[in-house]
């Protein structure tokens, strides 16, 4: 509402929403061909050549069934204020405020075949498809059961003061300052594994998109199990951020305004994690009582019921809760960042002959402190909080062009160079200093990374056919200068800020060898540092043609109807690395499709709205240089349908209705190569229905 002529205005809104979800399907943690993952024999051979063979392949490490469920629940306000106390001055205080609460269960049931896991298994029956072992029928299998819990929470606030003055009619400026704060609490990270040993289990891949699991009739018998492991870790992260700009705008004419300001921002995250000294059975006895193993009813599968730990009794009847728990050192650390920057930029907007041309150029100059901290050799007694400080600088510039050459037709262009900060733990100085015979090695993040730089380059062309009619074009380039890749090098260490202390713990405790610390083993050394670096780059390219019309030219009903739809394409090549730092491969940028279609078909007017949405992407590489000897890893195409209504009831009174995933699409990720894909996860969520209302006051 406005009060006082307009000299007052106020804005206030709430929202909350609930949302439950089910998730599940199967996986298998990847899969893996390594010595110490081989089965002991198998029955159907005289001549050991099947067993040679079974173990040469691809093997699941985990496979398994997964059931997850999420429950979540959202709540929302914010508050706008704005005052005109003249003509010329405008004065706005806003603040947003959410709470996010979620809990998420995570059922496993399943066959653990990880390194050294297999070596009294014995293969019944086997099937292998090019170099993978896509079934086998084991007996004497471990198999694995697995409940997990989590309860989060978020709570969010923010508030600006901004203030829009006019000194004349060109002359004006903007300010604002503004903090942001984000609080995150997961009080109850809980897991309750139990094993059942020498069991009958079956996997079949064969049917890529079919993975079937099978458990023998002693994985549904109560006796078959005990208590493995219990897990409790909980752990917090606070992200907060203080801003504040100011800008001067001058309007030489009416076709040029000069635009020079200034702005800062000052960043901190932190996060922890706590976890039991030891993570095995602590105590429990999963046969004590009949109620500390039930039924879960997945659906997947067999349909059988599984057995699973009861969590919650277990955890209250051993007080588990109440356990010591002690710092996991390698998950608490500490990142500020503070940046100042200046920048001009020009606007412009004219007539070259009759073709109006409008544009601006600017150019940007930042400097950022960045302060680190974390635990050096933090699983050893000889660990050690440490900051680490960096600092980084760079000049920015961009221009925008668009030009009109016939009337409706426009032809736009643009360059720019931008950056992209390393993700922040990447930047923590949570590294472990060692010495292993000879070998002087620091393994771990990386306090020194440089932010990835790209310039960008663009060219479109946009025709206004028709009201509400669209057809355009775009061709764009990105030259990447680097990205960050897990390298090794050997700097001296003491040209790295990493403290000498550290060092010297290592060599006299671990370099007996070298005579402790000392001449063979110091920090004006060269050490071999294996940890993440910025690489090369690569280049980027690509076009994009987008599609939109209103059918305001068909008769009566049609004419409501109306079309968006655009395709991208996309090729990148960027070099990746060995640990030695030769090019291993040239491979697209990681989670980049290179084809991208999306189409949306809708009729609406004044009191009622109806679209339908598809959304097609096309498979895209996740680690270029895949993990457990696979070569690479991606999730594949998906293609999903979206609907949704909105319907006003009054003035006042909006319903709407989503119905999401109609395809019911699938989350599908390999590892493997592209000729040779291996299933790593396959879930589904099925159809997904949100019903909501707005009133406004």
């Amino acid at each position: 509402n406005t009060f006082a002529d307009g000299l007052f205005g106020a804005l206030f809104s709430f929202s909350y929403s609930e949302r439950q979800v089910q998730d599940e399907g199967s996986s298998t943690v990847r899969w893996d061909n390594v010595a110490s993952q081989k089965f002991g024999k198998y029955k159907g051979s005289a001549t050991g050549a099947d067993i040679t063979a079974l173990n040469a392949a691809f093997r699941p490490r985990i496979p398994r069934y997964d059931s997850y469920e999420h429950e979540m629940e959202r709540m929302g306000s914010s508050l706008s204020l704005q005052f005109r106390p003249t003509d010329t001055t405008e004065i706005s205080v806003d603040g947003l405020w959410a709470k996010f609460d979620a809990t998420r269960q995570e059922t496993f049931l399943q066959g653990s075949l990880n390194p050294g896991a297999n070596a009294t298994s014995n293969v019944l029956d086997y099937a292998i498809q090019g170099n993978t072992l896509v079934y086998a029928d084991i007996e004497g299998a471990r198999l694995l059961s697995e409940q997990r819990y989590d309860d989060m929470s978020t709570d969010f606030s923010q508030g600006t003061i901004s203030l829009d003055q006019e000194f004349t009619d060109a002359f004006r400026m903007k300010a604002m300052v503004g903090t942001t704060k984000s609080d995150y609490d997961n009080p109850i990270q809980n897991t309750l594994l139990m094993q059942a040993d020498n069991q009958r289990f079956t996997y079949d891949y064969r049917d890529y998109d079919d993975a079937k699991l099978t458990f023998g009739d002693a994985a549904y018998l109560p006796a078959s199990w005990r208590a493995t492991g219990v897990r409790q870790r909980p752990q917090s992260t606070l992200n907060e951020n203080t801003a504040a700009n100011l800008t001067f705008e001058f309007d030489f004419n009416e076709n040029m305004t000069l635009k020079v300001g200034g702005d800062w921002k000052d960043f901190t995250f932190e996060t922890d994690q706590y976890q039991y000294a030891s993570e095995g059975a602590n105590g429990v006895n999963i046969q004590a009582k009949p109620e500390y193993i039930v039924e879960y009813d997945s659906g997947l599968g067999d349909g059988r019921p599984w057995l699973v730990p009861n969590r919650a009794l277990i955890m209250d009847d051993y007080n588990l809760f109440d356990l010591a728990l002690l710092p996991n050192y390698g998950s608490i650390y500490e990142v500020g960042e503070e940046t100042v920057g200046v920048f001009a930029q020009l606007d412009f907007n004219f007539e070259l002959g009759s073709m109006p041309v409008r544009g601006d150029i600017g150019v940007r100059r930042f400097e950022t402190d960045q302060t680190s901290s974390g635990w050096l050799n933090g699983s050893s007694a000889n660990r050690s909080y440490i900051t680490v400080d960096h600092d980084y600088s760079d000049t920015l510039p961009a221009m925008n062009i668009s030009i009109e050459p016939i009337e409706d037709f426009l032809v736009r262009a643009a360059y720019s160079e931008g950056i992209s900060r390393a993700g922040l733990g990447q930047i923590v100085p949570a590294v472990n200093v060692g010495v292993a015979g000879t070998n002087l090695t620091v393994t771990g993040a990386n306090p020194l990374l440089e932010p990835t730089k790209a310039k960008s380059y663009d060219l479109g062309v946009e025709w206004y056919f028709s009201e509400g009619g669209l057809l355009a074009v775009t061709l764009f380039q990105k030259d990447i200068d680097s990205h960050i890749q897990t390298l090794r090098s050997t700097p001296i260490y003491s040209t790295t800020g990493l403290p000498t202390e550290a060092v010297v713990n290592a060599c006299n405790t671990q370099g007996a060898s070298l005579g402790g610390y000392g001449p063979n083993c110091n920090e004006d050394l060269q050490w071999n540092f294996s940890v993440p670096a910025n690489g090369p780059g690569g280049d980027l390219e690509g076009y994009e043609i987008g599609y939109q019309q209103a059918f305001t030219f068909l008769p009566g009903f049609w004419s409501n109807f109306g079309f968006m739809g655009a395709y991208t394409s996309v090729d990148s090549d960027l070099a990746y690395l060995d640990t030695e730092g030769k090019v291993q491969a040239i491979k697209p940028l990681v989670n980049l499709s290179d084809e991208t279609i999306s189409a949306t078909l809708y009729w609406e007017n004044d009191v009622f709205s109806a679209r339908v949405s598809m959304a097609n992407r096309s498979g895209y590489l996740t680690t270029p240089i895949g993990r457990n000897n696979n070569d690479e890893e991606g999730t594949n195409e998906t293609t999903n349908v979206d609907a949704s209504f909105s319907y006003q009831a009054t003035d006042n009174l909006k319903f709407t209705f989503e119905a999401l995933n109609l395809t019911d699409e699938v989350d599908d990720q390999w590892v493997g190569s592209e000729s040779e894909q291996r299933s790593s996860y396959y879930h589904f969520t099925g159809i997904q229905y949100n019903l909501g209302a707005t009133y406004k006051f």
